[in-house]
């Protein structure tokens, strides 16, 4: 239901001056990298959208995301429990708006599957008074070695 709202939100042009005015402790760290809910947000799940579409693992069809061949190799090598993705009451894979990017980023099931396995194998870490998140140098490596970010 959420990623549906999204769907609805992103077509509404946002108010970016009134977001831009929004007080943030850590207003350049929240634009970097932060969680939507439970996914990647900000630049970098813009990027890695991106690099999702890039690398192949990731195909756009109409609003939602087909997961490719390639896909389900990369992100099993993430760790991710592809199966129980597929198998939770909610979209799998649809761009979700970016309130400071412009830009969607990997909302549904898989989104979130792929945030917990990079929490889990250590590649990011969550930070417990906001929705920041940072990058861990093993986590900028894996995904660098995954060909879903730039060189």
């Amino acid at each position: 239901m959420i990623e549906s709202m999204a769907a609805i939100a992103a077509e509404l042009q946002a108010d970016h001056a009134f977001l831009a005015r929004l007080p943030r402790a850590n207003a350049a760290q929240f634009v970097q990298a932060r969680t939507c809910y439970d996914h990647f947000a900000g630049q970098f799940g813009v990027t890695l959208l991106r690099g999702f579409m890039a690398a192949g693992w990731l195909h756009a069809e109409k609003s939602e995301y087909r997961l490719t061949l390639a896909g389900e190799t990369g992100f099993s090598k993430f760790g991710v429990d592809l199966a129980n993705a597929r198998s939770q009451c909610r979209v799998f894979a649809r761009g979700c708006a970016d309130v400071s990017e412009r830009s969607p980023h990997l909302g549904g099931a898989l989104a979130a599957a792929f945030l917990d396995a990079c929490i889990c194998q250590g590649l990011v870490l969550r930070s417990r008074q906001s929705r920041i998140v940072h990058v861990t140098p093993s986590g900028w490596d894996a995904l660098r070695q995954a060909g879903l970010l730039p060189p």
